[in-house]
């Protein structure tokens, strides 16, 4: 169960690069290179 929780706290920091204007991330790149990390650990943590 490492390895998932790994790939989450790697998404969080991803997120936190991300710049926030108006309470909104203003940079989509970071929110979607986050999500699709999140995502790798979800799919590995159901393996």
């Amino acid at each position: 169960m490492k390895k998932p929780l790994r790939y989450l706290q790697n998404a969080k920091e991803i997120l936190n690069k991300a710049p926030i204007e108006n309470e909104r991330y203003a940079d989509v790149k970071y929110v979607r290179e986050a999500f699709g990390t999140a995502y790798l650990a979800i799919l590995e943590a159901i393996n």
